[in-house]
């Protein structure tokens, strides 16, 4: 599951196919509810997973976000990389100078194909530095599913404050598993979520 979230029915994702429409379908037979817009080969749209009795998301449904997620990860070109997160929100300027808007911190799993290995991470705890504030708990969550902290990776190659993995690029099931799960346990809004690319 990925928690009691009654009000979390959307799931933004994108899908390569312009001719997705609204009130249509996707591929895997879910219902599209609006296009919330079209980047280059993508088409961004919210799709509505329903819920079961206790608020959540049905593992099925659940499944079917880390099979979205898998696909994405095997279509990626050695230097390319994917987000899989809220979409990106920025703080209204402000000083004399109006400068470029800073982006506001948000939830969210990327992954960057690197020759046959993928490298993924996981949004970074205030405590190692990062940008979202990340109980113990949920920590100990994130652990428990594979992601390691900037500790666990002491005296290896250096990083950043982001929670991280890294696997062989035929992995993609495990590593989407790990992605869609940890978004979870950070109770991401379901109905914000959407993939973001680039190299």
């Amino acid at each position: 599951m990925l928690g009691p979230a009654a009000e979390r029915q959307m799931v933004a994702l994108q899908a390569a196919d312009d001719r997705v429409s609204d009130g249509g379908e996707l591929p895997e037979g879910l219902p599209v509810q609006g296009i919330t817009g079209r980047h280059g080969s993508y088409v961004a749209v919210r799709i509505r997973y329903p819920l079961d009795a206790g608020g959540c998301m049905p593992e099925a449904k659940a499944d079917e976000l880390r099979a979205t997620l898998a696909a994405h990860l095997r279509a990626l070109s050695d230097g390319e990389f994917v987000v899989l997160g809220e979409p990106m929100r920025y703080a209204a300027p402000s000083g004399r100078f109006r400068r470029k808007p800073r982006p506001l911190p948000g939830r969210y799993v990327q992954y960057l194909r690197m020759g046959d290995d993928v490298a993924g991470e996981c949004v970074g705890a205030m405590a190692f530095g990062g940008t979202w504030e990340i109980s113990p708990a949920d920590s100990d969550r994130l652990r428990a599913l594979g992601w390691q902290t900037p500790a666990d990776r002491a005296g290896r190659e250096a990083g950043g404050p982001n929670y991280a993995t890294d696997a062989a690029r035929y992995d993609t099931p495990r590593l989407a598993q790990m992605g869609v799960d940890a978004l979870g346990v950070l109770r991401a809004p379901l109905e914000s979520l959407e993939f973001r690319h680039g190299s």
